[in-house]
């Protein structure tokens, strides 16, 4: 077994150069393009963002919050729902994903029948957690260009010891890295029923991410918004420089 391991080892080390110099070329322009165009549209459409992120705030307290909305009446939180957004929340956090990243690839090729090459047919379901990572950094990044407030939390709510900047959602754009790059991964080995099936089960996790962000009040539903287009870049990006040399090894 360890000459078969040590094999694979060596086997994959020849493949990794290529794909990581393909997946590093592919993250650096697509940060380059993300930080000219957001830089260039961010003013001009200043007015329709606010707009926009106050209109949904709106909608995102009312729903949350039972009462009369005045300033004189206290307001009770509909506590059931808030933790059914927790839970989304927390489900779409680094730990949790970081989790997944490995796992998924680790059981799905642990269970893939034996076969000569070098991922048993299985490699596509790594590019999940690769996506992830490299739209981990995006946020990272991004953050620390933009450096956009969040917005305003009382002591003791739900994020308030956050400190980091609020543009964009790291949650929404991981979030819809690691489940849409599952779709693709999916659709490489299955078709039909269980494709629709598993692909709306995903697309509802995003959605709920993302969701939940907005409704816990630690984001702008715009920095939502930004996660969403800028998680869709990345996964295409990742997807056309690494799907298909995943799949020919």
């Amino acid at each position: 077994m360890m000459a078969d391991f040590n094999s694979w080892i060596a086997a994959f080390g020849k493949e990794f150069p290529v794909l990581f110099w393909r997946w590093l070329a592919g993250w650096f322009w697509s940060y380059i393009l993300l930080v000219v165009v957001i830089s260039l549209f961010r003013r001009p459409l200043s007015n329709l963002i606010g707009h926009f992120d106050g209109k949904v705030r709106r909608l995102a307290y009312r729903w949350r919050y039972k009462g009369p909305h005045t300033q004189t009446e206290q307001l009770i939180e509909r506590v059931m729902l808030s933790w059914f957004f927790r839970f989304w929340t927390n489900f779409a956090s680094a730990p949790s994903l970081i989790f997944f990243s490995f796992a998924v690839p680790i059981v799905i090729y642990m269970n893939a029948p034996e076969s000569s090459t070098l991922f048993r047919g299985t490699g596509v379901w790594l590019l999940p957690g690769v996506c992830y990572g490299g739209g981990m950094l995006l946020s990272f990044w991004l953050k620390r260009v933009f450096k956009r407030v969040r917005p305003k939390r009382e002591e003791g709510a739900f994020g308030h010891k956050l400190r980091d900047h609020s543009f964009p959602s790291g949650h929404s754009l991981t979030s819809f890295c690691f489940w849409i790059m599952c779709i693709a991964s999916f659709a490489a080995g299955h078709g039909g029923a269980a494709l629709w099936i598993f692909g709306i089960a995903a697309m509802l996790v995003v959605l709920l991410t993302g969701m939940s962000r907005i409704y816990l009040a630690v984001h702008w539903p715009s920095d939502v918004l930004g996660g969403y287009c800028i998680g869709t870049l990345w996964t295409f990006v990742c997807y056309v420089v690494l799907f298909h040399q995943v799949v020919r090894i």
